[in-house]
């Protein structure tokens, strides 16, 4: 079965052809790529100091052995650390739905001859 867009083979990298001019020069657009891990990236975050709660018990258990500053510092250096887990798991997520939305549904490629979009799939 043919492609209905053809893809061309130009040293030994796949660029995706513009069905409306045949040229090979194209950008990707990439925006729910963009939007989708700035969306994550926010919700992990929250989600991140949800979790930053027992984050911080743990730390503050750790560094009990430390004596009062160390609970304190352990404290907020495991709040911080369950917020950066949270915050990158989501920006990494969000990315990655975010670019199957750009391949699959949006048109994300932009033809740098014509002016045109489509999509490469």
């Amino acid at each position: 079965m043919a492609d209905h867009f053809p893809i061309s083979r130009i040293e030994g990298t796949a660029k995706p052809v513009c069905p409306y001019c045949g040229a090979t020069h194209s950008e990707r657009r990439d925006y729910a790529k963009h939007a989708g891990g700035t969306v994550g990236l926010v919700a992990g975050g929250v989600a991140g100091v949800t979790g930053a709660a027992s984050g911080a018990e743990l730390g503050g258990l750790v560094g009990l052995t430390a004596g009062p500053v160390g609970f304190v510092i352990g404290s907020m250096t495991g709040a911080l650390i369950g917020c950066l887990v949270g915050a990158s798991a989501g920006c990494v997520a969000g990315a990655k739905l975010g670019e199957v939305i750009d391949q699959r549904v949006l048109r994300n490629h932009l033809c740098l001859e014509c002016g045109s979009t489509f999509s490469a799939e």
